[in-house]
This record gives C-alpha cells, sequence and structure tokens, in this order.
C-alpha cells in the first residue's frame, strides 16, 4: 500500500442537494471512503464566449487510484454540467492509518 495509490478527487456541483445525493450514491457503491461537501463556493470562468459567475457546493472525495473511472462513470450518471470539472491529486504523502481506513472501506 503507497500513499500515491491514493486519490483526492475535487468537483464542484451545482447545488448542495445534488452533491449529498452524490455522496450518498459513491459511499453506498464503496467507490470512495469519505466525502467532504463544501456549502457554497463561486466560479468564475469563460464558457460559450461569456464570462461566466456560478454558486457551486464543492465534493472532496477519497478514494484509491484503482476506483477513479468508475466513481467518476457514476459522477457523470447524476451531473447536469455538460463538461463537468472531475480530477484528481495523488495523496503522495499521507497519514498510514487513514490509508489504511481508506483501504478497508472501498470495494477494491
Amino acid at each position: 500500500m503507497k500513499a500515491e495509490d491514493f486519490l483526492l478527487v475535487y468537483c464542484p456541483v451545482p447545488s448542495f442537494e445534488l452533491g449529498e445525493e452524490i455522496a450518498y450514491h459513491l459511499l453506498s457503491k464503496k467507490l470512495v471512503a469519505c466525502v467532504n461537501l463544501i456549502p457554497q463556493a463561486f466560479s468564475f470562468y469563460e464558457w460559450e464566449s461569456k464570462i461566466q459567475k456560478t454558486k457551486e457546493s464543492i465534493l472532496l472525495l477519497k478514494t484509491k487510484k484503482i476506483l477513479y473511472v468508475k466513481m467518476s462513470q457514476e459522477i457523470k450518471k447524476k451531473h447536469p454540467y455538460e463538461c463537468p470539472s472531475i480530477f484528481a491529486i495523488a495523496l503522495n504523502q499521507a497519514d498510514v492509518s487513514f490509508l489504511k481506513w481508506i483501504n478497508q472501506s472501498l470495494s477494491s
């Protein structure tokens, strides 16, 4: 078990309620060990040639690299954005007991 085999995944969603729905869905499928749902953030970006400002909630998900593709597919099934921002950062430095807990919580 190496720290870099685990991921922190970032994904903004348009509402807190959708964030809760996705969190419970992924937890029930054992694709994530933990989800932090940050209730309010503002995103600024260009879309369709216009500068946009959107109120969103942020999901921070803890999982393993081996589950990333399946997890992101499940998010996309519920996510309304045409191009959802889903990306991962490897946990190159993490407490060993935390990694063991993640590992024991997940399906593979």
